[in-house]
């Protein structure tokens, strides 16, 4: 009895845990689409690290209006796959691959001075 009741806990954490990051994904999309002002260009062009010259390349004219749109859509598709329970491999995956491109503009580095970053 009591491992069933366990199992049942641990199924519905992590439905739980599952609604609750794509609800940050969906919401960060939703205000990068709806705020006019919102670019990537300033974390883009103060990258760091290993793929500092990739960065740089996509925060000039003509991809930044790429990077921002792909960015708020990635965002979106993540949070409504992650709410909605379809699709979750793949907006897992996509999560994974726009956390780690997070993560390898800014890496924290002891050696690197951090600039612009949040959190």
């Amino acid at each position: 009895m009591t491992e069933t009741k366990g199992k049942w806990q641990l199924k519905h954490s992590i439905v739980l845990l599952r609604v609750l990051i794509g609800w940050h994904f969906l919401y960060e999309g939703v205000v990068k689409l709806y705020n006019p002002d919102w670019t990537s260009f300033g974390y883009l062009a103060t990258a760091q690290g290993p793929l500092e010259p990739l960065f740089l390349a996509i925060a000039k004219e003509p991809l930044i209006g790429w990077a921002d749109t792909l960015n708020w859509m990635a965002l979106m598709f993540v949070g409504i796959t992650l709410l909605l329970g379809i699709f979750e491999k793949k907006g897992a995956l996509v999560g994974a691959l726009l956390l780690a491109m997070y993560y390898w503009a800014h890496p924290p580095f002891p050696w690197l001075t951090q600039l612009n970053v949040e959190g």
